[in-house]
């Protein structure tokens, strides 16, 4: 059973200046999407791809403009007060800089306690806090600290801890490791990875490090602006990746170079192009297919790609 079917779905948003005239500009479109009840799935997309608006649109923070959000086969947006409070404690979401969240004047016994008060729950208040600072690793005493007192590790596992305190099945991580030194990053890998196993919970994360979503992730959607590109299980993207930008990254992560040791940095900047119905403008072969109508092809019961190589 899906967690989470998103159906044709657009958002838009303004851009223009105080002194220009505002237009409404696509920047997600999405005819299907699916997050399974008991797989991690991973999203990758370079900045500005849509990432976090699709973090926001699950997390009921924005609505689309069209299409349809289902949590379990109902309508996300029609969820009443006590179903969106159960959905709120059900799933949760781990923000990339941890500092932005969190309330300076309150101290990390504060932080942890307030969705607990949020949603009702007095009793335990004090245990619940103390197992969840054990479960991401961190001394007891800490939580008479204020976030300004801690390192940057430290902040991201009580962002982990807050997103714990109410035991949700699912948690969306947006970028959770990449503010971080890469000694934290391991720390805080294995620490969502042991996590998962251990309390059955399961991520949608987005990244735009390729080895971060294989090594956490079942399952891999390719977004690049806004449309979804390719997606398949873990081992079909990265074993026998088939659309030239999911290519494009693999080899951008790998840090391939040419005969002369010279990355080709052409192939990571967008040019202008005509209209078109690929939308992938930095493919190789884009003069010879890039204006043939392009069909979602279906490659194994899993594993398909928005291309007509």
């Amino acid at each position: 059973m899906n967690r989470f079917s998103i159906k044709n779905l657009k958002k838009y948003f303004e851009r223009g200046g105080y002194f220009s005239k505002k237009d409404r500009h696509l920047v997600l479109n999405i005819k299907s999407m699916d997050i399974p009840e008991n797989l991690s799935v991973g999203l990758i997309g370079e900045s500005g791809s849509g990432k976090s608006t699709i973090a926001r649109l699950l997390m009921n923070i924005i609505r689309p403009d069209e299409g349809s959000i289902e949590y379990f086969g109902k309508s996300l947006g029609s969820l009443g007060k006590e179903e969106m409070r159960d959905y709120r404690q059900k799933c949760q979401i781990i923000f990339q800089d941890p500092s932005s969240q969190f309330n300076p004047r309150m101290n990390i016994y504060e932080i942890l306690r307030e969705p607990l008060l949020i949603n009702g729950i007095d009793t335990g208040v004090e245990d619940r806090i103390k197992q969840t600072l054990e479960l991401v690793s961190l001394p007891q005493d800490i939580s008479t600290r204020y976030i300004h007192q801690i390192s940057g590790g430290q902040r991201q596992r009580i962002s982990i801890a807050r997103a714990l305190i109410l035991n949700p099945s699912f948690i969306i991580c947006d970028e959770p490791v990449s503010a971080l030194d890469i000694s934290v990053q391991s720390q805080i890998l294995n620490l969502l990875y042991d996590l998962r196993f251990s309390l059955n919970v399961n991520y949608l994360m987005i990244s735009h490090d390729l080895s971060v979503v294989r090594f956490l992730c079942d399952y891999v959607y390719i977004l690049y602006n806004g449309i979804i590109v390719e997606c398949g299980k873990t081992s079909e993207i990265f074993g026998e990746p088939l659309h030239p930008y999911t290519r494009e990254l693999i080899d951008a992560a790998m840090l391939k170079t040419d005969d002369n040791g010279i990355f080709n940095q052409k192939s990571l900047s967008d040019e202008k192009t005509g209209t078109s119905l690929c939308p992938f403008v930095r493919c190789p072969r884009f003069n010879e297919c890039g204006r043939e109508s392009v069909e979602e092809r279906k490659v194994t019961g899993t594993h398909r790609v928005f291309c007509n190589l």
